[in-house]
């Protein structure tokens, strides 16, 4: 990976970090889904880094979402839970 692609992954992760806290301080959980939904059509359809195949990209109608339904918010509350460390193997084993 040459340093171009590195600096556009990075861009593509700091616009997905920023959209999270855009979405997050919208007033209302609709405008914050519909936030969400064309904001990652933009980044899917434009940006380098997209998942989407650059050819495809113009064509690119997407993400294909079922419709906002407040029915299916869900509100909880976070805790944190005393952290545990545990080693994952590598993959030579090690």
């Amino acid at each position: 990976m040459d340093g171009v692609d590195e600096l556009d992954l990075l861009d593509f992760k700091r616009r997905v970090s920023e959209l999270y806290a855009a979405v997050r301080a919208e007033p209302g959980p609709r405008g914050g889904w519909e936030h969400w939904r064309d904001a990652r059509h933009r980044l899917f359809a434009s940006h380098p880094q997209s998942p989407i195949p650059a050819e495809e990209r113009g064509d690119y109608e997407g993400p294909f979402l079922f419709d906002y339904d407040p029915a299916w918010r869900l509100l909880a509350d976070v805790t944190l839970a005393e952290p545990q460390r545990f080693e994952l193997p590598s993959s030579d084993g090690a």
